[in-house]
């Protein structure tokens, strides 16, 4: 779920614990949609160590959807905390960094060694793995187990051009007022269950 076309921006959410299986929780920036295909840049966490994030770039139309860009990174930050934690993805033209943290522990610095990991996203034109222009940013489930529950609070886009906000109220949302989302501040609970 996520907003409308961003070139740069930052992804905020909360983690919440996965309930009733497995599945791994993550971000999307640069999500485009062309009839059945879909593209863009995904950060996701391990359902088996989800203090482990690795970061892909997708494409429906290939063979193997998900192409690694560099090695997953482990965020010892969060290695032995408990769930919830803070999750933030920023892209910003190639440079894509995920910082997480402990929702007990102050925010860290971008800079941060121990709770950030940084990737280079190659310039790919429209073609195989796309990842130029504009697109949706928001959030991802994926990997889920018959029978998992994962969630998300705290949500929050911010366009890195400009400050324009959106304040949501609790509750839920359709898929539909998800992506309809203008870029911003959104107080609402976000829940996979398959």
């Amino acid at each position: 779920q996520g907003t409308g076309p961003l070139d740069d921006a930052t992804v905020w959410s909360i983690f919440e614990p996965v309930a009733g299986g497995t599945g791994a929780q993550g971000h999307f920036h640069r999500f485009v949609q062309t009839g059945i295909r879909s593209t863009g840049v995904v950060v996701v966490n391990s359902p088996s160590e989800p203090w482990k994030f690795s970061a892909y770039l997708f494409d429906s139309d290939e063979s193997n959807p998900l192409f690694q860009i560099g090695t997953t990174a482990s965020i010892i930050g969060v290695q032995s905390a408990a769930y919830p934690w803070h999750v933030r993805t920023r892209l910003i033209g190639s440079t894509l960094t995920v910082k997480v943290w402990p929702t007990s522990a102050p925010e860290p610095e971008w800079t941060s060694t121990t709770n950030t990991a940084t990737w280079t996203v190659p310039d790919r034109p429209p073609g195989p793995y796309q990842t130029t222009g504009t697109g949706k940013s928001g959030w991802i489930a994926s990997t889920l187990t018959p029978g998992t529950t994962v969630s998300y609070t705290g949500f929050s886009i911010v366009p890195e051009q400009h400050t324009a906000a959106f304040t949501g109220q609790r509750g839920r949302f359709t898929a539909e007022d998800l992506l309809n989302l203008a870029e911003g501040v959104g107080q609402v609970s976000l829940t996979f269950r398959f």
